[in-house]
């Protein structure tokens, strides 16, 4: 093996996202709002909502584990596509998660009959399954040569001291067991969550030049706040950003890349690429590591 030093600034990383909101806030449209976006999506009816806003996204159809398992290994195997876009969208990890569960049981359903068991009821050792899987899949992605952004539905969880705050719907539902979606949520760039307020906005008019109308604003808060938690590496998105009408996936990613800022100015493009360094091996496969479509009985 060469060892060879370089500067961190010629060698800058693709960024990965991960935006948690509850059912209908946005995260689709959000994620459908810039340019060049590939979504990797079982929720048709949320990528309806970005087309008919105007998401001009190209699409990979996902109905269960193992076509995803097969979206990754084709975009893996196709460098040349990914650079088309500017994002992959995995839309939402919240319904990836159940689909892998679902993989599993259905992969166990032959012996279980057999044992005279429920073949449709998760078994204890089917969930230690499902969040290896779950995180292989997450690291898979957003090794890619692209930036990624993931969502993921909300919960509620209690921390050691009681205290109620919401983070990603990933991994188990009991109130004081949030290890893998703070595990999964430590693998990215930034994660945050998003929300619709009620803002007030000017709105004069001739008789009542103060006069200002409520609106509904997309905000997404990125750092730790005691109700939310969000963290961001970029340092340019906290403590949270509004998000425009439109555009907003692109506002951010300019946000990130220096080329604007939370003003509405922008600065000249100075856009870094990363380099694209072909691997020799597929992540899933290195160091004797399970692919992401093993499940052992």
């Amino acid at each position: 093996m060469t060892v060879k030093i370089e500067k961190a600034a010629d060698d800058i990383p693709y960024v990965n996202l991960l935006v948690y909101a509850d059912s209908g806030a946005g995260k689709t449209v959000f994620c459908g709002s810039d340019d060049r976006v590939l979504f990797v999506a079982p929720e048709d009816d949320g990528l309806l909502s970005a087309v008919r806003l105007g998401s001009q996204a190209d699409k990979i159809r996902v109905r269960d584990w193992p076509d995803l398992v097969a979206a990754y290994e084709y975009l893996y195997d196709n460098p040349e596509i990914l650079e088309q876009y500017d994002w992959i969208a995995l839309d939402s990890l919240t319904e990836l998660q159940g689909m892998c569960l679902r993989h599993i049981v259905a992969s166990e359903a032959a012996a279980r009959r057999a044992r005279d068991q429920d073949p449709d009821q998760p078994q204890i050792q089917d969930y230690g399954k499902l969040y290896i899987l779950l995180e292989k899949m997450v690291l898979a992605f957003k090794d890619l040569p692209c930036n990624v952004i993931f969502t993921s539905l909300v919960r509620s969880a209690e921390d050691p001291d009681g205290n109620d705050f919401v983070l990603p719907m990933l991994g188990s539902n009991k109130p004081t067991d949030y290890r893998i979606s703070m595990k999964i949520a430590s693998h990215m760039t930034s994660y945050g969550y998003l929300r619709v307020e009620i803002a007030e906005r000017p709105s004069p008019t001739e008789d009542e030049p103060d006069k200002k109308k409520k609106v509904k604003q997309r905000v997404i808060y990125w750092e730790d706040t005691g109700i939310y938690r969000g963290k961001d590496r970029t340092t340019r998105l906290t403590p949270k950003t509004v998000l425009p009408p439109r555009n907003a996936l692109r506002y951010v990613r300019e946000l990130m890349e220096g080329v604007a800022d939370k003003s509405g100015n922008k600065a000249a493009p100075k856009r870094i690429e990363p380099k694209i360094v072909p691997a020799e091996e597929k992540p899933s496969e290195q160091k004797g590591e399970t692919n992401l479509a093993t499940v052992e009985a």
